[in-house]
């Protein structure tokens, strides 16, 4: 899988806030969302949109080299795990999952395990 540097996340990271400043508002005042897990959510930028607009309980999934000091989320939001080969717990349930720019990086047989 392609890594990232923090100049590829700063330069995505503005985008990414405008974009979610529009689409959860949308969600929210279409959806109940408690909850919301992100596969590639990089510095965050997501789901501190959604936690600026109260939802509480999120988490980010994305590669080591995501260094916690650029997060947009609380560190023990964060986990850093492989997503060619990280198994998501059946039993931990989320009402939103959002993966943006993440699958076209992955090896193809990584597919079935992110889906």
């Amino acid at each position: 899988m392609e890594k990232y540097n923090n100049e590829d996340y700063n330069w995505w990271s503005s985008p990414a806030n405008i974009s979610a400043k529009e689409v959860v508002p949308f969600l929210l005042n279409h959806f109940t969302v408690n909850s919301v897990i992100d596969y590639g959510c990089a510095t965050g930028d997501w789901l501190a949109v959604f936690n600026d607009f109260g939802v509480k309980r999120i988490q980010g999934l994305d590669g080591i080299w995501v260094q916690p000091k650029t997060l947009k989320i609380p560190i023990t939001n964060f986990k850093s795990v492989d997503l060619t080969t990280h198994k998501h717990d059946s039993e931990e349930r989320f009402d939103i999952s959002i993966s943006l720019e993440v699958a076209e990086h992955l090896d193809s047989q990584a597919s079935d395990l992110l889906v």
